[in-house]
């Protein structure tokens, strides 16, 4: 029982794993979209999503003022630190991925904690059984 739930955990382990790069894919995909329909009329949400992202995200675009640049539009000013007048250089997948790997990181370590305990334990329990299995031949 305690190898299948073992196993189990292992395959969680391995669906967390491939969730991560497949997150980091679905997020510069999206990203890049959103900064591809930024100046066009109609798309508010969008528009307003960004705005809000790269301001306390402290970011800009999908990877960078360059993503503007590329586009040949004007940085937005959701972009510049208010206070500063800085342009954040940063893009904001890599702001949100640096994120997701913290979360993700503690998550497989936390993983790995239990399967290495439960193996321990698994281990102890087999050599709990095979003393106790050779002291009743001794007894015989």
């Amino acid at each position: 029982m305690a190898v299948e739930g073992t196993y189990k955990l292992m395959k969680f382990l391995l669906l967390v794993f491939t969730f991560c790069f497949w997150t980091s894919y679905i997020i510069y995909t999206e990203l890049d979209r959103y900064v591809n329909y930024y100046y066009v009329p109609g798309y508010d949400e969008i528009k307003f999503t960004m705005d809000h992202m790269q301001q306390f995200g402290r970011c800009c675009g999908a990877n960078g003022t360059l993503d503007w640049s590329l586009r040949q539009v004007e940085i937005p000013k959701s972009c510049i630190n208010g206070f500063s007048g800085e342009r954040y250089l940063r893009g904001c997948s890599e702001q949100i991925m640096f994120s997701y790997r913290a979360f993700y990181g503690m998550l497989i370590s936390l993983g790995i904690y239990v399967t290495c305990a439960l193996l321990t334990g698994l281990m102890c329990t087999g050599c709990l059984w095979r003393s106790i299995e050779n002291s009743e031949d001794k007894w015989n």
